[in-house]
């Protein structure tokens, strides 16, 4: 999303089926059937009430977000040509004021869309990737949960030929995987960094593709989702937490048209069970359509591809946390951020 994101709105999503009327966080009416909004999935979940969690004059853009072990989500968003991170707690509540991490291009897939740029590890700490210029010169970067720098910024051109559309995930191991493109030899592949800031290159997802997303399960798992050249749909690889392939390439059908020239990829989040929630939008139009997806580890669906949103103005993101909140989060056409979050009971408490 290229306009500016005035302020972030924070929506929740509760399922039904449990006893008893939900507490809203701020005293409010109870959520679900009874505030008359249609459900949002077929996992039976509500909206419920919106409230802002930031307001800024400035161009805010590309939010996206992780949420650590208790809960606490970490937020990073583009300003300016600058990338701006700050800690909220499940209300919005600020925990770190925001601060501004690295001036520098966003990193991007070729349709504009950007790379899954930040991941949380099992020490709370987050992993950023960013980029020199849109596509190409990959950098990497540790940080503490305040925003103050663990590491020097590593170079990650080393590990391909030209490594560009560059994406990040980090697992409890506290290790950051990455999936990328090699333009020298067309393939998919995947690079990690170890807790010594060692880089790992050259695990083959596909033999060729453009475009690609990454993502870790609960048990240290990378999974690589990535288009092809010319046809619809995703191939779908999973890895071991050393790189072992598990899960070869297999096709994922998408209601997303277009190759990974011209059309967005997915986001991804990891249930504990290792359910994978997906996130995508429909186009690189200025209006698009947020679809989620719910598979199994193995890239399975299971859940129909369901419509949360069909007036976004961004690509949209996803996260789960230890609770198995789901968080989801859009740009809209009032030049706001959306984040809607589902919870597996009827309360909108912790």
């Amino acid at each position: 999303m290229r306009r500016a994101l005035a302020w972030l709105l924070i929506m929740g999503l509760l399922t039904v089926g449990a006893a008893g009327a939900a507490e809203s966080p701020k005293g409010g009416t109870p959520e679900g059937p009874a505030d008359g909004r249609p459900m949002a999935t077929a996992d039976g979940l509500y909206w419920k009430d919106d409230y802002r969690l930031t307001s800024n004059p400035s161009d805010d853009n590309h939010p996206t977000l992780v949420t650590d072990s208790f809960g606490y989500s970490h937020v990073m968003w583009y300003r300016s040509g600058g990338h701006y991170y700050k800690k909220i707690d499940r209300y919005g509540n600020e925990l770190f004021t925001e601060k501004l991490i690295v001036q520098a291009p966003l990193p991007t897939q070729h349709c504009g869309q950007p790379t899954e740029r930040i991941g949380i590890d099992g020490q709370e700490c987050f992993h950023v990737v960013w980029t020199t210029n849109s596509l190409y010169g990959p950098m990497y970067q540790k940080f503490a949960s305040n925003g103050n720098p663990l590491c020097s910024p590593i170079n990650l051109a080393p590990m391909a030929s030209m490594p560009h559309v560059v994406g990040l995930a980090v697992g409890k191991n506290n290790r950051a995987y990455l999936g990328y493109e090699n333009e020298g030899s067309e393939r998919i592949e995947m690079a990690y960094i170890d807790t010594n800031f060692n880089l790992h290159t050259g695990y083959l997802s596909t033999t060729s593709g453009e475009g690609v997303t990454i993502g870790v399960d609960k048990k240290d798992k990378p999974h690589i989702f990535s288009k092809s050249w010319s046809s619809t749909g995703l191939f779908h690889t999973r890895f071991s937490s050393e790189a072992v392939l598990e899960v070869s390439p297999h096709r994922v059908e998408t209601p997303v048209a277009g190759s990974g020239w011209n059309s967005p990829l997915p986001q991804l989040a990891f249930g504990w069970d290792g359910s994978i929630h997906m996130v995508q939008a429909s186009s690189t139009a200025a209006v698009k359509t947020i679809y989620y997806t719910k598979l199994d580890n193995d890239g399975i669906k299971l859940t129909n591809d369901i419509v949360l949103s069909s007036s976004s103005f961004d690509y949209g993101d996803v996260c789960v946390d230890s609770k198995l909140n789901v968080y989801v989060i859009w740009g809209d056409s009032n030049r706001s951020c959306t984040m809607c979050r589902s919870s597996p009971t009827a309360r909108t408490t912790p």
